[in-house]
Formats: structure tokens, sequence, C-alpha cells
């Protein structure tokens, strides 16, 4: 019976991701993640989504059936500059057992896993010191999360509370809000001059460049929702001489590029060139400037 009901949510899935590569953007039911929220919505609802009425946190919220799971909640995840579509969460119904719950996310993962291969990222643990003996802490101490990278966005399918969340993000999209987001009046990085450390966002929603303003050093923080957390070094040679260090000299500006920022010192205008990256041999930093550096 488990194997005839994953065959049924393979084929789902299979359905909803066929002819993915020939699209630039990343599809949810045989949608494009693409284009206006309300144009996206009158979409789902061709296919038999409900719209419901109240919004979660500013987002809006449609029900439906999703690979094989009734009355499934869709949020919609949209840019707050112009309302573009960037991903696509669907929250799986309410479990009050681990087992069901657990049933779930592995019947999702697998599905995943015949479609994007092995996937990027895998946490599965529990965060008490020894295996929880009953569902409420079981549920409570669970730490799953899987990630699946494609060419044209991410999938992550992860256990929260009593629900497992599978979240579709598109990858061009989500970069245009992020730098959309940094241009908008009301959302740009200020930097406070007295700040000695600051945190900058990349267009990776785990991935973070924190900075010493004072004298360039930095560092890759990753938080997650599982135990992948760490932070590693960018640059821990200071930029300036120790008498010269001054809160806010340095700043960070981010390109185009996913991976790339500009190291800006704001006294004398030198620059290089920050790539962080998952991998530890392409995180570096390079001097832009013919300038050399006296320090």
């Amino acid at each position: 019976m488990k194997k005839i009901y994953l065959l049924l949510v393979l084929l789902c899935v299979s359905l909803r991701t066929f002819a993915q590569t020939e699209t630039k953007h990343l599809k949810f039911e045989e949608i494009p993640i693409d284009g206006k929220r309300s144009e996206f919505i009158e979409k789902l609802i061709s296919k038999n989504y409900r719209l419901l009425l109240v919004k979660r946190e500013g987002n809006i919220i449609l029900i439906g059936d999703y690979a094989e799971y009734k009355d499934c909640s869709v949020i919609l995840l949209s840019s707050i500059v112009n309302d573009n579509m960037v991903g696509v969460i669907v929250e799986f119904p309410y479990c009050d057992t681990w087992t069901a719950l657990h049933e779930n996310y592995i019947s999702q993962k697998n599905a995943l896993q015949q479609i994007y291969g092995q996937p990027s990222k895998c946490t599965e643990k529990f965060l008490s010191d020894s295996l929880p003996n009953n569902d409420f802490d079981k549920i409570k101490n669970a730490r799953f999360s899987t990630m699946f990278e494609h060419s044209t966005g991410t999938i992550s399918l992860f256990i929260e509370n009593n629900h497992v969340l599978l979240e579709y993000t598109d990858k061009i999209n989500n970069e245009l809000a992020y730098y959309e987001n940094l241009t908008h009046s009301d959302t740009k990085i200020i930097q406070v001059p007295s700040e000695t450390y600051k945190l900058f966002p990349t267009s990776n929603m785990w991935n973070f460049i924190k900075l010493n303003t004072r004298n360039g050093k930095m560092w890759q923080v990753q938080f997650d929702t599982g135990s992948d957390r760490f932070e590693t070094i960018l640059n821990n040679t200071p930029l300036v001489m120790k008498e010269e260090e001054e809160n806010g000299r340095f700043t960070l500006y981010p390109t185009t590029n996913t991976f790339n920022f500009i190291l800006l010192d704001q006294i004398d205008g030198r620059t290089w060139q920050v790539q962080w990256s998952f991998e530890k041999k392409k995180r570096m930093i390079l001097p832009i400037n013919d300038i050399p550096n006296k320090y």
C-alpha cells in the first residue's frame, strides 16, 4: 500500500515539475513563479484552489489539494516593492502524531529526490540530548529539513511544529526582489557610524556577510532551521593600520552577481571584490584598485 501511495505522490509531483527545464522560472502547479501576485492567484483559482480571505503576516493564502493531501494551505510570497511573485509555500495539514508527520515528510522527500536527485542540504536530527520517547517531544525537538538546488530556483522541505512545509523559491525573482528592496527608500541597509559590526544579507536567505566596519575583516554567517549553522572567515587580515581604524570606515555594496559584493573603504576610496560561497576554495577577497595595499 505504501509503495502505491509513493507512486501516486511521485506522479503528482512529476506532473507539476514536468518541463521545468523549459522555463527560466521555477514552476508550481505547472505555473511559472513569475508576474504579479494577483495574476498568479487567478491561475491557481483556475486549478481549483480557493482564496482564503484571512492573510498571514501580510501573505495571501489559498486552500487546495496538493500531492494527494487535502486542504493544504498555499502561501504566496511576493516582492514588497512591486508585488511580483518570488515563491510559494505549501503547508500540509496538521499532524497530531510524530509517525504521521514523519511519513508525510519522508514521502515528499522521496518524491523530490526522484525529480531533483540528491539534496544539496539535509539535516535530520532531534535537539534533545536523548531520543524523545513521545510525540510531543519528538515534534518539538525535530529539526528535519532538506533542500534541493535547481537551475531555476530552490525547493526546501522541512518540518515546523506539527506541519510539513514545502517552499519553492524562484531564483531570478528572488534575486530581483532582494536588490529592489535594497534600493527602496524604506528597505535600504543603513550603516550607523558607531557600529563596529554590520550584517549584510546575501541573495541566499540563509547567508549573511558580517563586516567589521573598522578594519575590513569579514565572515560568512549561515543560519539554519536545523543544525547546518556556521561562521567562517572571508577576510581575517585588517585592511588598515590599528591607529587608522574607525567605526563605519568600511561598507559593502551588493552586485547583480549572487555571490559577489564590493567592499569600499569610505575614507581613502580603495575597493575589493568580495566573494562568498558554499565551497571553501571559492571564498575570496581581491583588491580592485591599482593603489597598492600599504597595510
